[in-house]
């Protein structure tokens, strides 16, 4: 296990990440992608984790905003929303991993 964890870790430092960054962008990663997996397991309001489930009705009335995302929660849009969300995550990775090389390049300290 700690194998694994190290050559994960790995992946960030030899993309550019100091050893900070590399363990916060680690745990950023896997949090977005347990959410990911979570989301679509366990679901909302109406899943088996729900504590007190909704009605129909009381969502439509009480959570318009929901019940119209809720369109988009589904398994036909699982894919597009994960797209969407890791692409965001990977570009702020680059955007931080070329900030840090840009002021090391200038003579100053790169975070992480």
């Amino acid at each position: 296990c700690l194998a694994k964890l190290n050559s994960i870790i790995g992946v960030f430092e030899a993309g550019g990440f100091g050893p900070e960054l590399s363990a916060r962008l680690f745990r950023a990663a896997g949090y977005y992608l347990m959410g990911a997996i979570l989301d679509e397991t366990a679901g909302y309001a109406k899943g088996p984790s729900a504590v007190t489930t909704v009605s129909n009705e009381e969502l439509a009335r009480d959570f318009p905003s929901v019940v119209a995302a809720g369109a988009y929660f589904g398994t036909a849009g699982f894919d597009k929303t994960f797209d969407l969300g890791l692409e965001m995550l990977l570009d702020e990775m680059e955007r931080i991993r070329d900030g840090a090389r840009a002021a090391t390049a200038k003579g100053g300290s790169a975070r992480g």
